[in-house]
Order: structure tokens, then C-alpha cells, then sequence
């Protein structure tokens, strides 16, 4: 009995539990796998810039400071400019010094005084130090736009010019045809003819004497409205000539003409 109870004994002393600081883990399998080695306080940043560690071995996630909506870049100062500066114009700025970046160009301060140089005389080193690529891009577009304008107005210019030349050119040739509305016929206008007219204004053409008193005319511009006994003065061209029956019956030949359009 006694044997028995000193047995009880010596068990129970071994499982006293040791101090906290000396425990030995607990195995992942349960109290029949073997303890694992001394539990590490985990090491804590301490100014180091090492995270700490969780038991898992990975590292806790850190809240990231949210950015100050309110806050702007600090405006960059642009490069300095020094020396002298030649436009793309020929024009040449000595001692020039940068005073501002303007949108449309760079104002600057020279030996002579201040003046705004704008982007479009501006060299392309220049434009491409002072402006961003946006900026330039917009720059470029605008200039396209304006070089295809003044394009079509030279175009037009010179359309017109044309127009007049060739005027001058058929009013040479040109006679100046006054009368009434002699019959409307399906293609034109018999005209019977005044045969006389006043001082003609500058710019038209002679007046048409001798011949029939009638002639043929196309291309009034008022053709669909003229009715007989209207006035007609107009310049035109000889066209050949231009047959018709009379209402009598029998058959007619005039002279053919074609009005100048104004």
C-alpha cells in the first residue's frame, strides 16, 4: 500500500507546471505530440523599421495615412533664360532675362526695355523648355488651322482675280445689247434692239450697232420672268446662230448671244 501511494506521489510531483517563463508549447498534433521550443515575445519596431511578426509568421497589416486632398504641388520654377534671343522672325533681344511664362508666349525683360515674345515667333527650343507638350500640341493645331485658313482665302483670292481676268478677257470680245422683249421663245429671249444706248458705265462692253434689229440671247438670269415689251441691257458674246419659225410660218436666222454672268 505504501509502495503504491509513493508511486501516486512521484507522478504528481512531475507534472507541476514550471514557471510561465519556462513553458514548452504544445504540439499541433495534441498533448502526445512533442512540445515545441520556448515561446519569443514577438520583437516590436523599436525605431529598427522591422514589422512586427504575428505566430502565424506573417506580417499584420499596417493603415496606410489617407493624402491630404487639399495639398497641391508646389509650382516648379521655370529655367532661367540669359544671353540674347533670336525670334524666328530675324528678331534679335540682347542681355534678355525671363520675367513670365505667359500662355501665348514669354514676356521678357532686355537692354532695351520689356517685351512679350509670343509662342508662334518663339524658336523651338524654346517652345519646347518653356511649354508642355499639351500646350504645344493645342499650339500646333491652332496654327494648322490658321495656315489652312489664310489657304482658302488665297485660294479665293485668287478665284476672284480669275474671274475678273477672264471678265475683262470676254468684254474685249463683248457688245453691249439694249432693246425690249421682242417673243420668248422655248431656249432664249428675241430681243429687238435699241440699236443706241447712253454713255455705257465703266466696265461694260460696246454697244452693238448695225446688223438686224433682232437678236437671240441665252442666259438672262431673269429669263423665266420676262414677258414681252421688258427692257433688256445686258454684255454678251457672239454664239453663232439661232434658227426659228416665225409665226407667220416661215423660217429665221439671228444672231446668236450669250450673256455674261455678273
Amino acid at each position: 500500500m505504501k509502495t503504491r501511494i509513493s508511486a501516486i506521489v512521484a507522478i504528481c510531483c512531475l507534472a507541476v507546471v514550471t514557471p510561465a517563463f519556462g513553458k514548452k508549447k504544445k504540439g499541433k498534433g495534441g498533448d502526445n505530440q512533442p512540445a515545441s521550443e520556448e515561446v519569443t515575445p514577438p520583437k516590436t519596431d523599436g525605431g529598427t523599421g522591422i514589422k512586427p511578426t504575428t505566430d502565424a509568421g506573417t506580417t499584420p497589416p499596417t493603415a496606410t495615412p489617407p493624402a491630404d486632398a487639399g495639398a497641391t504641388a508646389l509650382p516648379t520654377a521655370p529655367p532661367p533664360l540669359t544671353g540674347n534671343l533670336t525670334t524666328l522672325s530675324g528678331k534679335t533681344y540682347v542681355a534678355v532675362a525671363l520675367k513670365r511664362v505667359d500662355p501665348d508666349g514669354l514676356l521678357i525683360v532686355h537692354r532695351s526695355g520689356e517685351t512679350k515674345v509670343l509662342l508662334a515667333d518663339l524658336p523651338e527650343n524654346l517652345r519646347t523648355r518653356y511649354y508642355a507638350a499639351k500646350v504645344l500640341a493645342a499650339f500646333q493645331a491652332a496654327q494648322a488651322a490658321e495656315a489652312e485658313r489664310k489657304a482658302k482665302d488665297r485660294a479665293a483670292v485668287a478665284e476672284k482675280r480669275a474671274e475678273e481676268k477672264k471678265k475683262n478677257e470676254q468684254l474685249k470680245s463683248a457688245v453691249r445689247i439694249t432693246g425690249t422683249v421682242f417673243q420668248m421663245v422655248k431656249d432664249g429671249i428675241i430681243v429687238k434692239r435699241y440699236g443706241w444706248t447712253s454713255t455705257p458705265a465703266k466696265g461694260r462692253a460696246r454697244d452693238l450697232f448695225g446688223g438686224d434689229d433682232l437678236v437671240f440671247i441665252t442666259g438672262h438670269k431673269r429669263q423665266d420672268t420676262k414677258v414681252d415689251g421688258d427692257p433688256i441691257d445686258v454684255d454678251a458674246i457672239r454664239d453663232g446662230m439661232f434658227s426659228y419659225t416665225t409665226t407667220s410660218g416661215g423660217g429665221k436666222r439671228l444672231a446668236k448671244y450669250e450673256v455674261l454672268k455678273k
